[in-house]
């Protein structure tokens, strides 16, 4: 992250930095995740609309999803929540939709739609039945993750 186009990951025992992936995106790389299973893979999310799974060891790109702004891994890392990004990456044309996305097919699982805005962030629940999702309208919203089912929304 760190709002270039590449990444830089980080030893955390040391301080010292383990590996650089150089123009891992296009444009500005707002959001890095490590899978909650293998500490090897992480997950790119760029404004340039695509997210990026990286081997860390080797450097090298696993696989790549279209049309995404956000990255957040499930607890099992088989699941990839992203927020729908347009092709260019515009902020302002961000939809309100979250994709839960199987990660080795690729095909999306669930759309959560109820947001009216850009949606931020997400985090799944500790056994990942539940994603909580937050938009800049304002809202979070709730979700089970196997049916897609609104929970709740906190204003």
């Amino acid at each position: 992250g760190g709002g270039a186009k590449s990444i830089h990951v980080w030893d955390t025992a040391t301080g010292a930095l383990a590996r650089t992936i150089p123009q891992a995106h296009t444009n500005f790389v707002p959001g890095v995740r490590f899978s909650p299973t293998d500490s090897r893979i992480l997950a790119s999310a760029g404004i340039d609309g695509l997210i990026l799974l990286w081997d860390v060891d080797s450097g090298e790109k696993i696989k790549s999803f279209e049309g995404c702004a956000l990255a957040v891994l499930s607890p099992d890392g088989f699941t990839i929540a992203t927020a729908r990004a347009s092709v260019a990456g515009d902020i302002s044309t961000l939809a309100g939709d979250v994709l839960l996305i199987d990660v080795e097919t690729g095909t999306v699982r669930v759309r959560l739609s109820d947001h009216r805005g850009y949606v931020s962030t997400a985090s799944f629940s500790t056994g990942g039945s539940k994603i909580a999702s937050g938009s800049l309208d304002g809202t979070c919203k709730v979700w089970d993750t196997s049916t897609g089912a609104l929970l709740r929304t906190i204003e």
